[in-house]
């Protein structure tokens, strides 16, 4: 199921806790034509610009879009007089390199050479479509009330980034 539709879709409508209240149940929220547009990820390579050698360690690094929440922002939505906030949480990441390889799931952003701790050597000479594909859980509450986990999550595809990989000959010369 669409996580966000856990806190869209509801039988009934939500009431205003009582004192006897001790949270919120998020299958009450009513259907809302709101979703919260969950941050995309971009991966980056290095060596620089996004061409590689075969054989080489190729560095992986996610930078998160500007567009959407990240994990940790927060998206308030009014419902029927209710401030709704959904907190979208990082479950985890898995790497994509466009040659049948992947890496995950896990949690790490990758990073540059030399102490990035996402890499991948090629094989093969050719041009490879590598993605991050990133999968959320999110927290939500309501009225300001105590976050709530939603019992789901999502995997947003990361945009594809295309890795050139290319030959290399050594070649001794004497001079």
């Amino acid at each position: 199921m669409d996580i966000h539709r856990h806190y869209m879709l509801g039988r009934r409508s939500p009431r205003k806790s009582s004192p006897r209240d001790h949270g919120h149940d998020h299958r009450r929220l009513p259907s809302h034509p709101r979703h919260t547009p969950w941050a995309k990820t971009q991966v980056t390579t290095q060596p620089a610009g996004n061409v590689t050698l075969i054989g080489l360690d190729t560095y992986y690094q996610v930078n998160w879009s500007t567009a959407g929440y990240q994990p940790g922002e927060v998206d308030t939505v009014d419902l029927l007089g209710y401030a709704v906030q959904i907190r979208p949480k990082l479950d985890h990441f898995t790497y994509v390199f466009g040659d049948g390889e992947t890496f995950g799931p896990t949690t790490y952003l990758g990073g540059v050479y030399p102490t990035g701790t996402i890499t991948h050597r090629y094989l093969t000479a050719g041009v490879n479509s590598s993605r991050v594909d990133t999968t959320f859980g999110a927290d939500f509450r309501i009225d300001g009330g105590a976050w709530a986990p939603i019992p789901d999550t999502v995997t947003v595809p990361g945009p594809a980034t295309a890795v050139t990989v290319r030959t290399a000959t050594a070649r001794l010369v004497n001079h």
